[in-house]
């Protein structure tokens, strides 16, 4: 069957699709890189990249960023992910559910809280520790502020991932281990940990990708002291005047090279990890192991709970305390729904919302359809050009956002299609960003249906596109909604693309954009309050979801 992907009209939409997606912002990334504003070419700016003292700064801040946030966070998700899937610990459910909450909502919760906690002046944790002790110890906006808040907003993924992996692997290893006399904690950092080691190689690697590419955590808290990383660093060229968007892209080149290099080797780690080292043979009857904690048990729940409060908890309290309250300074216990009331009423703001509900419906479709094609034809009818356009579709994952949306930038600023001010760039953005993810979605998916169901339709006479239709969504219709549902949320609190690509008018504007921008003008309640609405929002839509699809037998996390 390999022969007849060229004959697929289907096909060769989605890999139209593909390369203007991806490859055509990535080529005008690369030529802006290297092009003179009065014309011609010029490596100047990679030189320029190399030798600013600020360049350099910006550079070690983001290296810096990664190698303190990311291990704290791993350590910490691994612990509790380990603890809840093989201990018989306590608050299971707690962890869990909390978890996947974090997951979904916008990073820049824990930044707004405990900017308000922590601020070296007027912070309330500082204020409290100065009365008892006369020091206010926290610095909220630096670099140990930023790292701090980091680890929260990896810690959600690094848990649910290494939790993931645990929950699949047959515990027969871990229960011979026991059986012969090894303590839980050695048989659990001597096999379960070991097993689970690609998963954790890959995790490790897109939090290195999503680290450089975060945005909103570095904005709210090193920007105000003048700490560049990556992504604020680029948002200040592109912001000045005249806008260096020419550096921005050639820095934008040099980060996107770097992270390719880091996933392609974090992936060989991965293969050769996955060729008999770390495999256990198993079925669908595999057991899960469930260890006791003896007088640990408490302890360790102990624990889980009080990352479950630091990283998720206390900053939704603060958050709501924020919306509410009448005197934040002299944190009055008296309310107020002014700052809710003055935010929902704003001018502009159902236009916002619709903004914002259009943008992450029109990324869910597109992006879903376009993935679903190209897991299709990559596993069912395999060839070297479907080979090619799977491949890149899954580049991006390899490529920091930042990096990735000054391209399409490049890409749609100019004749002969432009796009700069219209909600069409921004789902242009979101969708190739985001295809990486939905694409592995349904080829998981896929693989899950024996080709011979799909062969049995084609032998009846029907085409491709029937089959696709008729036979294969049909069977993966759970793994559909849940992709459309992820990349709805994902766009949703997505700040990178309407940061970067809109214009700061309603045209443009969404919930995320706007409230980063009442922040950074001092509105701090009405930020507040516009967190809380979009949270509520974003609850509201997947309770909505989850009621409409239970009847049906269809399950979303």
């Amino acid at each position: 069957m390999r022969h007849q992907t060229y004959k697929q009209p289907l096909f060769w939409f989605a890999a139209v699709c593909v390369l203007m997606l991806t490859v055509y912002p990535l080529g005008w990334l690369f030529y802006g890189s290297i092009s003179r504003r009065a014309g011609g070419l010029t490596l100047n700016h990679y030189a320029d990249a190399f030798t600013a003292v600020s360049n350099i700064q910006t550079i070690w801040n983001s290296i810096q960023l990664v190698l303190w946030s990311i291990p704290f966070a791993l350590v910490m998700g691994v612990f509790s992910a380990v603890t809840v899937a093989r201990l018989d610990i306590p608050f299971k459910g707690i962890v869990r559910a909390s978890s996947i909450v974090a997951f979904v909502s916008p990073p820049w919760v824990g930044a707004i809280a405990y900017a308000y906690l922590m601020s070296p002046n007027a912070g309330g944790i500082n204020l409290i520790i100065d009365q008892l002790i006369g020091v206010k110890p926290f610095n909220i906006f630096s670099m140990g502020g930023m790292v701090f808040c980091t680890i929260l907003f990896l810690y959600p993924y690094m848990f649910l991932t290494t939790l993931s992996a645990l929950e699949n692997i047959d515990s027969s290893y871990e229960e011979a281990a026991i059986t012969t006399g090894c303590s839980p904690v050695r048989t659990l950092a001597t096999i379960s940990i070991p097993l689970i080691t690609p998963a954790l190689i890959t995790c490790t690697i897109f939090s290195i990708i999503m680290v450089w590419s975060l945005y909103s955590v570095p904005a709210l808290l090193g920007m105000p002291s003048k700490i560049y990383v990556f992504a604020t660093y680029l948002f200040f060229l592109l912001g000045g005047f005249p806008p260096r968007i020419e550096l921005a892209s050639a820095i934008a080149i040099i980060f996107a090279v770097i992270a390719g290099l880091m996933v392609w080797l974090g992936f060989r780690l991965v293969r050769q990890a996955q060729i008999g080292r770390f495999q256990v043979v198993g079925g669908k009857g595999h057991k899960r192991l469930n260890l006791s904690a003896g007088k640990l048990r408490l302890p360790i729940a102990l624990v889980n709970l009080l990352i479950i409060l630091i990283a998720i908890i206390l900053p939704y309290v603060v958050v709501v305390y924020l919306s509410f309250s009448s005197d934040i300074y002299n944190f009055s216990l008296s309310f107020t729904l002014a700052h809710h009331l003055g935010e929902l009423g704003a001018p502009a703001m159902l236009r916002i919302i619709g903004n914002t509900l259009v943008l992450a419906l029109a990324t869910a479709v597109l992006g879903s359809a376009i993935a679903l094609v190209i897991a299709f034809f990559d596993l069912r009818m395999p060839s070297k050009s479907s080979a090619f356009v799977s491949a890149l579709a899954m580049f991006p994952v390899a490529i920091p956002s930042v990096a990735f949306v000054i391209g399409v930038m490049w890409g749609w600023i100019q004749p002969p299609v432009v796009l700069y001010g219209t909600l069409l760039i921004m789902v242009f953005a979101q969708v190739a960003r985001f295809l990486p993810l939905a694409t592995q979605h349904f080829r998981d998916g896929l693989n899950q249906i024996h080709v011979s169901l799909e062969e049995a339709a084609c032998v009846c006479g029907a085409s491709r596109f029937q089959t696709l239709q008729k036979v294969s969504i049909p069977i993966i219709r759970p793994v559909l909604i849940a992709t459309l549902l992820l990349l709805f949320m994902s766009s949703m609190r997505d700040l990178i693309t309407p940061i970067f690509l809109g214009t700061g008018t309603p045209s443009t504007t969404v919930m995320s954009s706007r409230i980063f921008f009442m922040w950074t003008e001092g509105e701090i309640s009405r930020a507040a309050a516009g967190t809380v609405h979009f949270i509520v929002l974003m609850a509201a839509i997947y309770f909505v979801c989850w009621l409409l699809l239970r009847k049906s037998g269809v399950k979303i996390i």
